[in-house]
């Protein structure tokens, strides 16, 4: 068997018109060259007594430079992704299987997979990335002054926007980002420069999806790199700049899930370069939540799976932020108290209603949590918010199931759905009830007693688990 033949059908062409047909193809060809790696690999190796492991010698003669060009082409069907059309999860699997063999064929023992990668990583980089990415360095100001500062990265002036690494080097990013993901610390410390270039550019770029792969590789910098390091030579300034920039809401495709990104990485480079709850901890913070949260709800229009998006992150937000978040408690509790008083209509809107009304009320759980001693200030309009949610759902709970759904009876199906998701809020509710009576028990008595005394069958069923 040929193997570089075999590797050059891996090689993805830049028009492929049976994308499906492409993939069997690869994954045939992937497991075919794991099998006769696997064979020789088990028909070649001796014991190294001195050191009690396994030496593999392979009858393939696979110089270092072939393995780089290997390694390059079969990492980029190692990680699922919509941006990576030609693979999957079978392909995947098959190829870090192949992967491994590999690395066994060419003398690296299964406890040195590391070592395997993060050896290749740099001429891979000097071979494939910096070729592709030489000709797209952002032009940020802040960037490029940044990394001129450091002594051991050399920035061309011949950058421009001609974007190689996506339109014709596609195998590139996949394979930069997959073994970033898999090379230890230490590696990663080591050769942070040569990848630093490439992962900003990812960040700056336009496209959300790569904005979203240049987000996770930062993740990982700032995980395993020491943070004194990324302090010193100015990295972690240079994330947080960029980082804050996608702090703002994108209304378009995927533009949620950017900004949940963004949010994340840049509470995780506030928590890395700052001691908690010290006065730069929490103005980045409320920072994140001014942004973040409180314009970002102006910006989605009342588009309910960004306001869903944003609500679930006033949860982990209030975590870290504690009693610090009475800062932004009242206009954050504006909008999760809107989102209750919202009619829960029958029809293709009801379920994303009621799952709007469920994140905004776990939302509201844990303000209540953190801004105890504050909430009694908007005590009143929580009540009359939480009751009038209850009532709504109550009544489509028992009598509007049945009513002409988008031109059409119904299915039961679709009514379970809503009726599950209908008991799942108002336990929610329940939650916050519960978590407010324990500190101003008297008040919401009194109350919901008004209430009960006022319109008794809109909190018949509150009132008995309540009261």
């Amino acid at each position: 068997m040929d193997l570089k033949n075999a590797f050059n059908l891996l090689i993805i062409p830049n028009n492929v018109t049976n994308k499906a047909k492409f993939r069997d193809s690869a994954l045939l060809t992937i497991r075919t060259i794991s099998e006769n790696l696997k064979q020789s690999n088990k028909n070649h190796f001796q014991q190294n007594k001195s050191k009690d492991e396994i030496i593999f010698k392979s009858h393939f003669e696979i110089s270092f430079e072939q393995s780089v060009e290997f390694v390059y082409i079969l990492a980029s069907y190692c990680e699922p992704n919509d941006l990576w059309w030609w693979t999957n999860k079978d392909i995947s699997v098959a190829a870090q299987a192949c992967l491994f063999y590999l690395s066994v064929s060419t003398g690296h023992t299964k406890h040195s997979d590391y070592n395997f990668l993060a050896s290749r990583l740099p001429p891979i980089v000097e071979k494939f990335i910096k070729p592709a990415f030489k000709l797209s360095l952002s032009q940020n100001n802040n960037q490029r002054n940044i990394l001129k500062e450091m002594e051991k990265l050399k920035i061309s002036e011949e950058y421009s926007d001609t974007q190689l690494w996506k339109s014709q080097n596609k195998q590139c990013v996949p394979t930069f980002s997959w073994i970033i993901k898999n090379i230890n610390s230490l590696d990663l410390d080591q050769q942070l420069f040569i990848i630093l270039p490439a992962i900003t550019n990812m960040v700056d770029d336009y496209d959300i999806m790569y904005k979203l792969v240049g987000i996770e590789l930062v993740n990982i910098i700032i995980q395993k790199v020491p943070t004194s390091k990324l302090e010193k030579t100015g990295i972690i300034q240079l994330f947080s700049q960029s980082i804050e920039n996608l702090l703002v809401l994108r209304k378009e495709k995927a533009g949620e899930k950017l900004l949940v990104a963004g949010m994340k990485i840049f509470a995780e480079i506030v928590k890395k370069r700052y001691k908690t709850n010290s006065p730069q901890y929490l103005e980045n913070l409320w920072k994140l939540v001014s942004i973040g949260i409180v314009k970002n709800f102006v910006y989605c229009g009342g588009n309910f799976i960004i306001q869903k998006e944003i609500f679930d992150q006033v949860i982990w937000i209030s975590e870290l932020l504690g009693v610090c978040m009475v800062r932004y408690m009242t206009p954050v509790l504006k909008e999760i108290l809107d989102v209750c008083e919202l009619e829960c209509l029958v029809g293709v809107y009801s379920k994303s209603i009621i799952d709007l009304q469920i994140s905004a009320v776990q939302a509201l759980l844990h303000l209540t949590k953190v801004c105890k001693q504050r909430i009694y200030i908007h005590l009143e309009d929580v009540l009359a918010a939480l009751i009038f949610c209850w009532d709504s759902i109550t009544n489509k709970e028992t009598n509007d199931f049945d009513i002409i759904f988008g031109g059409k009876v119904q299915k039961v199906k679709e009514r379970e759905e809503c009726q599950e998701k209908i008991k799942i809020l108002k336990q929610e509710i329940l939650n916050v009830m519960f978590q407010i009576m324990s500190t101003h028990n008297k008040e919401v008595t009194e109350f919901i007693e008004n209430i009960a005394l006022e319109s008794p069958n809109s909190v018949v069923g509150l009132v008995k688990v309540l009261l």
